[in-house]
């Protein structure tokens, strides 16, 4: 789900562009954490191996 932020609110987080959130249910509320960008590129490489079969078959078409 993408949620949309105002650009103060982004800059108070100290947000980047691209740069994903990730919620965390605590006992006490939820909690907000920024992923790291090398965390997020660590990640979308690790999900284009895994569906590398899939991304070669929609490429044919």
């Amino acid at each position: 789900m993408v949620l949309p932020f105002r650009r103060k609110t982004c800059v108070r987080l100290g947000l980047e562009v691209g740069q994903e959130l990730t919620l965390v249910e605590m006992a006490d509320g939820i909690k907000l954490v920024k992923l790291k960008l090398e965390r997020q590129m660590e990640m979308a490489r690790e999900t284009l191996r895994e569906q590398a079969d899939v991304l070669q078959e929609l490429a044919k078409r």
